[in-house]
Parts: C-alpha cells; sequence; structure tokens
C-alpha cells in the first residue's frame, strides 16, 4: 500500500506529488486512459492555501500588536509604581502599595497580558486620585490589549480549523491515491506487467 498523505506536505509538494502522478500515467500508454481519475486532486489545495495565507497573516498582525500593545501597558504600569512608591515613601507594606501591587511591579509585567489588563481595568475604575496621572493611559492600554488577547484567541480557533481541513484534504487524497493504485495493479495483472508497476506512478 503506498504511504498516507502528512498533512503538513506544503502546498507545492502537494501539487508536485499530484503532478508527478499524471504525468507518469500520460507518458505509459498503459495507464493514460485512467489519468482522468487524477482530475480532481489539486481542487481542495487553492482553498486551503488562501486558508492558511489568511491564518498567517492574521496571527502575524496579532503577534505584532500584542508586543506593542503589551510593552505599553508594561511601561505604563511600572511608571505608575514608581510614582506610587514615591507616593508611600517606599513603604513596601503600606495598605495602598499592597492594593495595588502585591508582588513587585518588575514581577507583575511578567505575568500573562489578560490578567494585566484585567488588573489595570480594575486600578482604573478604582477613585482613588493617586491614579489619576495615569488612569488615561492605563485605560487606553489595558482597552488595547483585552482587544488583542481576543483575536489571539479567534485566530487559534482558525488555526486548529486549518490544521483540520488539511487533515481532512490529506485523508482525501490518501483515498483516492489507494483507489487508483488498486486500479493500476488490477490493470498490471491484466495485461502481465511488472509487479512494481502500479508502484511508479506515486511519489
Amino acid at each position: 500500500m503506498i504511504a498516507a498523505i502528512d498533512p503538513n506536505t506544503t502546498f507545492d509538494d502537494l501539487e508536485d506529488t499530484n503532478d508527478f502522478t499524471r504525468e507518469a500515467m500520460l507518458a505509459d500508454p498503459d495507464a493514460a486512459d485512467l489519468v482522468h481519475h487524477t482530475d480532481d486532486w489539486d481542487h481542495g489545495i487553492a482553498p486551503l492555501r488562501e486558508k492558511a495565507r489568511t491564518n498567517r497573516r492574521q496571527r502575524t498582525r496579532v503577534d505584532a500588536r500584542w508586543r506593542v500593545f503589551n510593552g505599553r501597558l508594561d511601561w505604563v504600569m511600572l511608571i505608575f509604581g514608581d510614582d506610587l512608591l514615591t507616593f508611600v515613601k517606599k513603604i513596601r507594606t503600606h495598605p495602598k502599595w499592597l492594593k495595588f501591587f502585591p508582588e513587585a511591579p518588575s514581577r507583575f509585567v511578567r505575568g500573562p497580558l489578560d490578567e494585566q489588563a484585567r488588573a489595570a481595568k480594575v486600578w482604573v475604575a478604582d477613585p482613588d486620585p493617586v491614579l489619576d496621572p495615569h488612569r488615561a493611559e492605563l485605560d487606553r492600554w489595558a482597552t488595547a490589549a483585552e482587544g488583542v488577547v481576543q483575536d489571539d484567541r479567534a485566530t487559534r480557533l482558525a488555526t486548529a480549523d486549518l490544521h483540520e481541513a488539511r487533515a481532512a484534504y490529506a485523508a482525501e487524497l490518501t483515498r483516492k491515491r489507494r483507489a487508483l493504485h488498486r486500479l493500476l495493479a488490477a490493470r498490471a495483472d491484466e495485461r502481465d506487467l511488472a509487479p512494481s508497476w502500479a508502484d511508479s506512478f506515486f511519489r
């Protein structure tokens, strides 16, 4: 039995593999009349290629925005932390300090972006005037961060859908290739051709 198609095979390699079978069959007078069995093999590649391209560009957009929004939110949190530390006279056990920073700001901003954004939104809603110089920027970048976290989840779902679509195409192409291989093997028996004749049409 010929090998199954790997779902991760590149689209160019899939096209080359399909072309190889067609061209080899057209070159052999004992197989040429069966080449129509390959007519639809490439039909699934173009939509998959476009889906992959769209997903790749979406991931790049999310990655770029994530880096910017995460960096900007980190910075405004650290600036707020510096001002707050001055306000509490560097007493890190001060209740006002612990209300905002139960751990060091430098450690806090290394946490997950969604958690940072949620914390910043809680801060923004706090009427404490110590936040006033930073409230607008905290709200701006926390909102942006929340949006990119949602976009990240959406693109990950799209990536999973793409993997499923590629697996489905690979399984269907494998089925068609093996069905054609059986036809060619039967013809080899009928026409007393070499036992490996059917294999020669498949990469």
